[in-house]
């Protein structure tokens, strides 16, 4: 007596390519999503003569944060502290070189 098995055959091939598309796919989305993160969306204001590691080690001069013609921030690039203006921003730009600091008598005399 002869018997006969009927299966399928599974060919792996098709079963890896599957596989490897998916990875590739998903490696893919991964890249578009870095990519638009590390998009440049903020203009340079002022590159500070201060070093850094991170964001966190930056903060913005307080003339730039008393200023409303944009939301200034600072940030670390090339391990400087610099000041950005994000973009979109559709205020008005002021020419920070004519901005003069205020004169120390223009500041309270703290009372002992």
């Amino acid at each position: 007596m002869q018997v006969t098995l009927k299966h399928k055959l599974i060919d792996p091939t098709k079963s890896m390519n599957k596989k490897i598309l998916i990875g590739l796919m998903i490696l893919l989305v991964i890249c578009v999503f870095f990519l638009l993160k590390l998009k440049k969306d903020y203009e340079i204001i002022e590159v500070l003569d201060e070093s850094c590691k991170s964001d966190q080690d930056c903060m913005a001069p307080f003339h730039y944060m008393a200023m409303s013609n944009c939301p200034y921030d600072s940030i670390c690039i090339k391990d400087k502290c610099t000041v950005i203006c994000p973009h979109p921003f559709q205020g008005v730009k002021i020419d920070t070189d004519k901005i003069k600091p205020l004169p120390e008598s223009a500041f309270l005399e703290e009372e002992t």
